[in-house]
């Protein structure tokens, strides 16, 4: 098979990425994308929507690292998928458990990330507060 250099640099300057392999899913990072990803409400809206509905128990709030680290895709569907804690720490599985459950749960509930006007699959990190103190600290700023 005999691969052209104009070919080659044809592909390399084409807006979307090269896979030659047809279930590869393509996901872009923030910067990457036109339009990101992003929780109704944006950033507040994403937090408000964590305090009221993401629930630890009192054991599971003295967490040592105060947030659970997560990165997840946030498909062309809104949807979310891929949901990988980006640090753990023992003694803390429920708390982590609990964080990707509810991650988990708010899929089909995001806008997509857009790329030249196509929807396309963006990671998305987050910290979820699990420390009891930070969570009313993020109420009263929030007035919530």
């Amino acid at each position: 098979m005999d691969v052209k250099l104009a070919d080659i640099m044809q592909r390399e300057l084409s807006d979307e990425p090269i896979t030659d392999d047809s279930t590869h899913i393509i996901v872009y990072e923030a910067y990457d994308v036109t339009t990101k990803a992003y929780f109704p409400g944006g950033d507040t809206g994403l937090v408000k929507y964590i305090i009221h509905n993401c629930k630890f128990t009192d054991e599971d709030e003295k967490c040592q690292y105060k947030r659970v680290f997560l990165s997840f895709v946030i498909n062309i569907n809104g949807n979310i998928t891929d949901v990988k804690l980006l640090r753990t720490s023992v003694g803390h599985e429920t708390h982590e458990q609990e964080a990707v459950k509810f991650t988990e749960s708010t899929s089909d509930m995001w806008v997509p990330a857009t790329r030249n006007d196509k929807r396309v699959n963006m990671i998305y990190r987050a910290g979820i507060p699990c420390d009891a103190e930070l969570r009313n600290n993020l109420k009263e700023k929030l007035g919530i």
